[in-house]
């Protein structure tokens, strides 16, 4: 399939998620961060839902697995 026929494939499809993200209030705020689309705001909240899923903003990212998730205290190092 070539570059212009996907093209006009893919419309319907991008009505869709223009649609779907200008109804959604959290993508409307995802959307106002720079670099975050419409696509990127929609697969966000469909994998996070809502907010009171987590009980701290940092529980978020361990989740999506973007950074690990360490819950031990703190050890402190001293140099001798």
């Amino acid at each position: 399939m070539d570059g212009e026929r996907l093209d006009d494939a893919a419309g319907p499809t991008n009505v869709a998620i223009r649609r779907l993200a200008r109804s959604s209030e959290a993508c409307r705020r995802l959307m106002t961060i720079p670099g975050v689309g419409q696509l990127t705001a929609l697969a966000f909240v469909a994998a996070i839902g809502g907010p009171d899923r987590f009980r701290t903003s940092r529980d978020v990212g361990p989740y999506l697995g973007l950074v690990p998730l360490n819950r031990l205290p703190p050890v402190e190092t001293r140099l001798q």
